[in-house]
């Protein structure tokens, strides 16, 4: 159930509850609140907008863009404050994410995208070329990153986002790796003694 209610002052507070919901068009938040809690929003759709003065509280939701592949999801953002999300995923192969230019997006949860052999790759854009946007991944968050292409992105303020040896460098990006990502545990395959002191 979603529950909608109002300040005092008229501002609209809209909590999105236990519910999965999906949005066919447009997710716009113009004014008031959206307390997501802890939903899962599937965005069918080709925007989601976020203007001043309206916050998104992401809870412990889970955020999907899920549009058809070939399809652009543009993600409008305010400049002044990172939006956050909790758990943010892009598995349709051959999908485009347009991000707002100079806008920070940070999730703490769970960053996965992935597109596929077959089908193509999930693309990371800047709404305007040359122009970076940010996405921080926040120290206890997770990642499950293969099979993108990403461009003007700039990751500096969080964890490296590891893409894997599958995924494309289209160019002016920064801390992504696009090798074989680090294993999840040090492996020692050898050891080897330079010298070697020894007394009775």
């Amino acid at each position: 159930t979603i529950t909608y209610t109002e300040t005092a002052a008229g501002a609209a507070i809209i909590d999105a509850g236990t519910g999965t919901w999906t949005v066919s068009n447009q997710l716009n938040l113009s004014t008031g609140a959206f307390n997501a809690q802890s939903s899962s929003i599937t965005l069918t759709g080709n925007s989601f907008i976020i203007s001043s003065p309206a916050v998104f509280s992401a809870g412990t939701s889970t955020m999907a863009c899920a549009g058809a592949a070939g399809s652009t999801v543009t993600l409008t953002l305010p400049l002044g404050a990172a939006t956050t999300f909790y758990t943010f995923i892009a598995t349709t192969p051959g999908q485009y994410l347009d991000f707002q230019a100079g806008a920070t997006t940070t999730v703490t949860n769970l960053l996965q995208l992935a597109g596929s052999s077959g089908g193509g790759d999930v693309y990371l854009r800047s709404t305007t070329g040359a122009q970076q946007t940010y996405l921080d991944l926040s120290t206890a968050a997770a990642q499950a990153v293969s099979y993108v292409d990403v461009k003007d992105n700039n990751a500096s303020g969080g964890l490296t986002i590891r893409a894997g040896a599958l995924s494309t460098n289209s160019g002016d990006t920064v801390n992504w790796t696009f090798g074989e990502p680090a294993p999840a545990s040090p492996v020692i395959s050898a050891v080897y003694v330079t010298s070697a002191t020894l007394s009775w």
